[in-house]
């Protein structure tokens, strides 16, 4: 789930959580508008990511594998970028060998 409060951050809401729902494989709970402190009281476009929950198994069990956490930071970084319409997200590159 996606959260926002203004009605100028829904298309915020709507790219972020289309991208994240389409790279961490959990259900997709859509965007809803909610009046929580964190997006409210802000002066710049904001929304809240909700991937998995600790209190359910499977949510849990992913959330302690780092390739789980890499695409959900993946979807939320291209969601950002489809909003603002900077640069897409490319995967990093490899730094030397040691």
């Amino acid at each position: 789930t996606t959260y926002y409060w203004r009605p100028a951050d829904k298309l915020f809401a709507q790219d972020v959580q289309g991208e994240t729902a389409a790279a961490d494989g959990i259900a997709d709970a859509g965007v809803k508008r909610e009046d929580f402190y964190v997006i409210k009281h802000t002066q710049m476009p904001a929304v809240l990511v909700e991937t998995a929950y600790l209190s359910n198994a499977h949510d849990g069990a992913m959330l302690q594998q780092p390739a789980f956490l890499d695409r959900v930071a993946a979807g939320i970084v291209k969601g950002i970028m489809d909003f603002t319409g900077g640069p897409k997200a490319s995967p990093p590159t490899p730094g030397p060998s040691p």
